[in-house]
């Protein structure tokens, strides 16, 4: 399940249909339904598996205090990349005119909605894991590997789609590229912290769940398919606070850090869930910048992540 080449290839399908689709948004709206579908559906089987092995289980709470120090240690790492960057030479200088309309990130209701929507199929899965009453076809794992071949293809497709972003790289000089590659390497600077002070984890598991940037269901679903189901639910719960990180501290870290580093706080998320805020109190002339770092850093997670698995 973590072999690149599979990966490499239902991602780059996803894409060219994406791609060839991307003026017809109605089919990319369902393509988004599809990957929900698919997420849900494996999160559900995560939890279950997690719910029926009962040593696993008794470990839960031990898994949140992990996940939020490896959330904080990445999140910190992240904004100290992009602070110092700003700071040496101004290499971080976007025009102020540079603006993108927020009106498809604010859809849909409230951010936190999502993130509730997957705690609760997580949690739904742990109890009817631990009464034993999942049907097996259900936590099958011919059933999650079609579902994540699923989930690939459609991210791919939701990239392919919005592809005219990427062509605002070369508009800005690269500028833009610097910001998702900061982030990267602040979170890994973050991450062999959080695993030098975790010996529970370790740095090389500390790096793989740093390595969803905040994009909580795809990492933490290949991580479970490879068979770590503890690491997949650390996984699964620091990316998730790192998601509500992005959210509850971008007015604070705007007004007294950076106007950048709500961007990196949020990783993955930047792009989606946390683009509200970060246009409320950085500006909307960073929403350009949060959308690509948010899209690249998406792109990054199952290639970062099947590599880390197959050390």
């Amino acid at each position: 399940m973590s072999a690149i080449l599979p990966i490499l290839f239902f991602l780059l399908a996803g894409m060219a249909c994406g791609f060839s689709l991307r003026h017809r948004p109605g089919v990319l709206r369902r393509a988004d339904t599809s990957s929900m579908l698919a997420v849900y559906v494996l999160l559900f089987v995560l939890g279950a598996k997690l719910g029926s092995d009962a040593a696993l289980f008794a470990r839960l709470p031990e898994f949140g205090g992990t996940a939020l120090v490896l959330a904080l240690c990445c999140a910190a790492g992240s904004v100290l990349w992009l602070w110092g960057a700003e700071r040496c030479g101004g290499w971080l200088r976007f025009p102020e005119a540079e603006q993108k309309s927020t009106e498809s990130a604010t859809a849909g209701g409230s951010p936190f909605m999502g993130t509730v929507r997957i705690l609760a199929l997580f949690s739904s899965g742990i109890v009817l894991g631990r009464l034993g009453v999942v049907p097996p076809w259900l936590a099958n794992d011919t059933l999650a590997e079609y579902a994540l071949w699923l989930l690939v293809f459609t991210v791919g497709m939701g990239l392919g789609g919005a592809i005219e972003v990427f062509l605002l790289l070369r508009r800005m000089h690269g500028k833009l590229l610097l910001v998702p590659l900061l982030i990267v390497g602040g979170t890994a600077t973050g991450a062999v912290v959080a695993g030098l002070v975790l010996p529970q984890v370790g740095v090389l598991q500390a790096l793989l769940v740093g390595a969803g940037f905040g994009y909580y269901s795809l990492s933490s679903i290949m991580i479970g398919e490879a068979g770590h189901p503890a690491l997949a639910s650390i996984a699964l719960l620091a990316n998730i606070f790192r998601e509500l990180l992005g959210i509850l501290t971008a007015q604070l870290l705007a007004r007294y850090v950076s106007r950048l580093a709500p961007v990196g706080v949020a990783g993955a998320t930047a792009m989606d869930t946390c683009l509200p805020v970060i246009s409320r109190f950085s500006g909307e002339q960073f929403v350009v910048v949060a959308v690509f770092s948010g899209m690249l850093l998406s792109l990054w997670v199952p290639f970062v992540v099947a590599f880390l698995l197959s050390l």
